[in-house]
């Protein structure tokens, strides 16, 4: 990048997509709003996971806040974003600027990475940030690693949302 905010949009942009694949969360209404307190770490023995709670988005005005469990590919990233910020506070969202301020311009340049290597449209239709958040619900439901009940609560939908527009993978 030739100027400082754009080399730092694209740090945010490169952190936000990580999380959003890793954790099913919507980007938009539940990315944008994450603090540093909503960050967790439980740990036992050796081995370590993290955890986001959703406080703010779609579906926590009827389902209240819901603890996301974290894929570990998320690790690097809350590394990466922890060296960034080190005078973070918990109040602190964690995606923003090193000046504090939040950037609208992260779906634009997601858009402009897709566009630069030419994979914007697929046969499903045109790629966007939400997209991420597809991946991650159609590769937990190939691997089979938690029941379509867990998945659901995961990424603050219901069973029937999930068979409705994921019955092609089940």
């Amino acid at each position: 990048a030739r100027k400082e905010v754009t080399a730092q949009i694209r740090s945010c942009l490169f952190y936000y997509m990580e999380f959003a694949i890793n954790t099913g969360l919507r980007p938009g209404s539940e990315l944008d709003q994450l603090t540093w307190g909503d960050l967790h770490i439980q740990t036992q023995n050796h081995m370590a996971r993290f955890y986001l709670t959703v406080r703010k988005g779609k579906t926590t005005k009827f389902t209240g806040t819901r603890e996301v469990v974290c894929n570990a590919n998320i690790y690097d990233a809350i590394w990466g974003l922890t060296r960034d910020f080190p005078d973070r506070k918990p109040s602190d969202l964690i995606f923003r600027l090193k000046n504090g301020k939040t950037t609208k311009e992260l779906g634009r340049t997601f858009t402009a990475v897709l566009d630069e290597l030419g994979i914007k449209e697929s046969h499903h239709g045109t790629r966007t940030l939400y997209s991420l958040r597809h991946s991650y619900i159609t590769w937990e439901l190939m691997a089979q690693r938690v029941s379509m009940e867990i998945l659901a609560k995961q990424c603050g939908t219901s069973i029937s949302m999930i068979e409705q527009h994921y019955s092609h993978v089940i």
